[in-house]
């Protein structure tokens, strides 16, 4: 069973599970492709709420929607979509 980065929490866990350890978390996160804003794959996101956690219907990847800050890009506060096993470090 996949889990959340280097938690005991399976990635299909339960939406409010998955929310309430992502609120306020700093994560490191594995983009799929190489990053436009560093060089590599690995990203930094200051995470100020999750909006919402959902199956994509293409790839079957739980995802999540969440307003973060994007430390590598100047500490500015966006939007993002990140695939839960994305994520590789809670902190």
């Amino acid at each position: 069973m996949q889990t959340i980065a280097q938690t005991t929490i399976p990635v299909v866990a339960k939406t409010r599970v998955i929310k309430r350890i992502l609120k306020g978390a700093t994560v490191r996160y594995e983009n799929e492709n190489e990053s436009t804003v560093v060089i590599g794959k690995e990203r930094t996101f200051k995470i100020e709420h999750v909006e919402k956690v959902f199956t994509a219907k293409k790839t079957g990847e739980r995802c999540v929607i969440v307003y973060a800050v994007d430390i590598d890009d100047n500490a500015r506060a966006k939007h993002r979509c990140l695939h839960i096993g994305g994520i590789r470090v809670i902190a």
